[in-house]
Parts: C-alpha cells; structure tokens; sequence
C-alpha cells in the first residue's frame, strides 16, 4: 500500500509543479481575505472544503485534471488539488500512514527528486489541518521547464480526507521576504475547514 502512496504522490506533486507558473513580483503582506469553497467544483470529488484567500491574490482554474483551484499574486502561487484515494482511511489509519518516517522520508525523495535537478529538505513536520492529521514540508529546488532553469521553495501539506487526498501548496520563486510568504502560506492552509465532519 506505501508504495502505492509514493507513486501517488509523486504523480501528485508533479501536477502540483507543471501548474505553477513562474511570474514576476509579489506582495506577501496581504492579510486573508474571504472565504472561498470548492464544495460544489467539479475537481473536487464531491469534497466540502474552504480556505481564505488573501486579499488582491487572484483566483484562477487548475490547469491540471486535478488541481481544482490556484491563487496567484506575482510569483507566489498556492494550490488546492483533491484526488481519489486507494480505499478509505479513517483519521487513525492516515494518521499511522503519515507518522511513519520511512515511508514520508521516501515520498518527499522520490517526489523531489523526479521534479528537481537538486533539492533540499528545509523542514518536515506532522501537523493537523482542521481536525486532520497532515504532513507539512517545505523544500528549495533548482529545475528547469522550456529550457528555463528555475530555483523555488516550496510549502506542503498533504491529508488524506476519507477517500480523497487533498494537498495544499505555496510555492515562489522570489526569496525576498520568504518568511512572511511561509507565514502567509500556512496561514492559508490553517484557514482550511471541512464542514461536512461537524455535520
């Protein structure tokens, strides 16, 4: 089954990366504005969920099958992609999952290293994402797309909702301010509510 998830995984990320644009200038002072919800998007997989996304950021189509939605203010871009899981995990179940070193330690190689000529690990953590046990990463990598060589950080949080795995992503290629963008970007994901468990 780990297996399964890395490969997964790695199919995920590297949608994540090919939808992310490499753009000009950004502002990462804005505050959170409103909330906006994917419930009822069609690449969401029937998954009820809403984030705020900061003020004057646009919010635009993925432009892969499953990436639902992106953000974009100027070089800063965050993700929401949902896809299908394998079977259905309980919180106990994709907690055991993501707390096992071995396999995440696997998944962030064996995804970084198909995207990247060369990266590195900046931070890796288990978190909760409204109730839901998560794993967050952030890596810096160097890569090239259309003949253009590119260096990025990059902000993770997968969890696994039920059935659905669902990823979050900040991403920029502007270093300047980076710990407000990592600021901004896990504000973003700590905005994320799920209605439908309160039901």
């Amino acid at each position: 089954m780990s297996k399964w998830f890395i490969n997964f995984f790695l199919l995920l990320v590297s949608v994540f990366l090919l939808s992310a644009s490499i753009p000009s200038e950004v502002n990462s002072n804005d505050p959170l504005g409103e909330y906006y919800s994917i419930k009822d998007h069609p690449k969401a997989k029937g998954v009820n969920l809403k984030l705020k996304v900061p003020k004057g950021w646009e919010i635009l189509e993925g432009d892969r099958p499953k990436v639902v939605v992106k953000f974009l203010n100027g070089s800063d871009v965050f993700l929401i992609t949902v896809a299908e899981a394998e079977t259905f995990f309980s919180k106990k179940s994709a907690k055991e999952l993501l707390s096992d070193d071995e396999f995440t330690n696997e998944l962030i190689s064996e995804v970084n290293n198909s995207n990247f000529k060369f990266w590195k690990l900046l931070s890796k953590k288990e978190v909760t994402i409204d109730k839901y046990p998560a794993i967050e990463y952030s890596i810096r990598g160097r890569g090239e797309r259309v003949g253009i060589e590119y260096e990025i950080i990059v902000k993770t949080w997968y969890f696994i909702y039920e059935d659905k795995i669902i990823s979050l992503q900040g991403s920029t290629i502007d270093f300047s301010n980076i710990s407000n963008k990592d600021r901004l970007y896990t504000l973003i994901a700590n905005s994320v509510i799920l209605p439908d468990q309160y039901n």
